[in-house]
């Protein structure tokens, strides 16, 4: 039989006539062109042919032409200019060839199947010599799949390595996937400290909703340092619309490419707070993702390229809130638990509120339930989601008003051992101005351990006379 050399060795034959019947393997015809099932070939042997030291070997050759032909493919992942990363063979990737453009277009009647190896390439079986139609149809996760429609002509005792694509040619061993890009925006609230700094204090932010479109404008307006383009929603082709149900929310599956990403929906009540800026997305065919923004210039500045990327997308106050840092009187030890109500003045107010002996008209400020707003210490959150020892915020509020925090007596028995409450004393007045900023204010507690009046010294034990 023939071995994998294409050699085939017969021993112990005794001198004389033979013949050699072959039958022709599949996709090959005799040399010369008959192409009968049986081909007989003549061999005399002499004594001692084929043995070492003598020279008559007894050897035939007989040479085979392949009747058929067969294509040959290689799959890589795309590099970031688009081309194939060679490093990067993609193993599992499916084609199907077809005898019409109908059947590729349709994906019926596939005539043969190739799957890419760990090395990314593919041979298919014998084709008779002809033209046919590869398509991809099936992927790796993470890429996008190609539905190019490659034309090939399989010649005889051919491996065909090109194709023709929208009348160019195509080198089928370098074919790529590109891959889908995803990235992940972190939602947060914005209010500026009003202690001349003028500082972002950062707070997550729910239900806002983004859209993502597909950026029609010229490429060569989108390099670093142009002037930022400006999105407009007429004829826009919206591509994906993310709704925010927590603070963050990823955005996957999307294919190479630039995108406008515009917040069509600003959580919290009308005019609570201002629309984010428009912002760039591009998606390089290796999947990694850059944000673009507008500088403090005007000009368009892009984030690295990044696999992983995150956007921090934040919403400007437009109106005002306080925050109460509630503390230990003469030190800095924050209390959790203390209560307020939240009134604001009103010249026709039915609350009187007692400043340094001094009565003021207020309203009670009402939630959307038409009940009293009441905060308590230790609910803030900052930017990480964590509650802030000793602090609490009010709900946005109008600004270029006067407030008035009223503490009140809480149900927490631990609260009340702890510490005094002086209801004699129990208002504290804001003075709020512009919106956007967050006005603070520090209210003491006496801790009962340490009376009012009664000096102590730094263990805290009280000094006699």
């Amino acid at each position: 039989g023939r071995q994998a050399d294409g050699t085939a060795t017969w021993t112990n034959l005794e001198p004389g006539t033979y013949w050699l019947r072959e039958t022709l393997p599949e996709g090959y015809t005799e040399v010369g062109g008959e192409t009968t099932q049986y081909k007989y070939t003549k061999v005399v042997l002499t004594a001692g042919a084929g043995q070492s030291g003598y020279d008559d070997t007894g050897t035939a050759t007989i040479t085979n032409a392949a009747t058929h032909g067969k294509i040959q493919i290689g799959k890589y992942s795309a590099a970031a200019d688009g081309s194939a990363d060679t490093n990067a063979p993609m193993s599992g990737v499916e084609f199907s060839v077809y005898s019409s453009q109908i059947d590729a277009e349709n994906g019926t009647s596939a005539v043969a199947t190739l799957t890419t190896g760990t090395n990314g390439s593919a041979v298919s079986g014998w084709l008779a010599p002809g033209t046919y139609y590869l398509k991809e149809t099936k992927t790796l996760t993470g890429y996008v799949l190609d539905d190019t429609i490659y034309t090939v002509t399989v010649t005889a005792n051919q491996t065909v390595t090109t194709a023709t694509s929208n009348g160019g040619n195509v080198d089928l061993t370098k074919l790529v996937n590109v891959k889908t890009g995803q990235f992940t925006i972190n939602k947060y609230s914005v209010f500026l400290e009003s202690d001349g700094t003028n500082e972002e204090v950062l707070e997550r932010l729910s239900g806002a909703e983004f859209t993502l479109y597909e950026y029609t404008g010229a490429d060569d307006a989108l390099d670093a340092g142009d002037v930022m383009p400006i999105f407009s929603s007429t004829g826009a082709t919206s591509v994906k619309t993310v709704s925010m149900t927590s603070y963050t929310a990823t955005v996957d599956g999307l294919e190479p490419g630039v995108y406008w990403l515009v917040e069509t929906k600003v959580p919290g009540a009308t005019n609570e707070y201002a629309k984010a800026d428009d912002m760039l997305v591009r998606v390089l065919p290796t999947g990694a993702v850059q944000i673009g923004t507008k500088g403090t210039d005007g000009n368009l500045t892009w984030t690295a390229a990044n696999a992983s990327s995150s956007v921090d997308v934040k919403d400007k106050a437009l109106k005002a809130r306080i925050r109460v840092i509630k503390k230990v009187y003469g030190e800095d030890t924050r209390i959790d638990g203390a209560q307020f109500e939240l009134y604001v003045a009103d010249t026709n107010g039915t609350v009187d509120a007692v400043i340094n002996g001094q009565t003021v008209k207020v309203s009670p400020v009402l939630d959307g339930n038409d009940k009293i707003v009441v905060i308590e210490s230790g609910q803030a959150r900052d930017e990480d989601g964590e509650k802030v020892k000793g602090e609490t915020v009010t709900p946005s509020l109008e600004p270029n008003k006067t407030y008035y925090l009223k503490e009140i007596e809480v149900d927490n028995p631990n609260f009340n051992n702890d510490y005094y409450f002086d209801p004699d004393n129990c208002w504290t007045e804001v003075v709020v101005g512009t919106g956007g900023y967050e006005y603070s204010v520090t209210i003491d507690n006496y801790e009962k351990s340490k009376n009012p009046g009664t000096k102590h010294d730094a263990e805290g034990s009280p000094l006699s006379r």
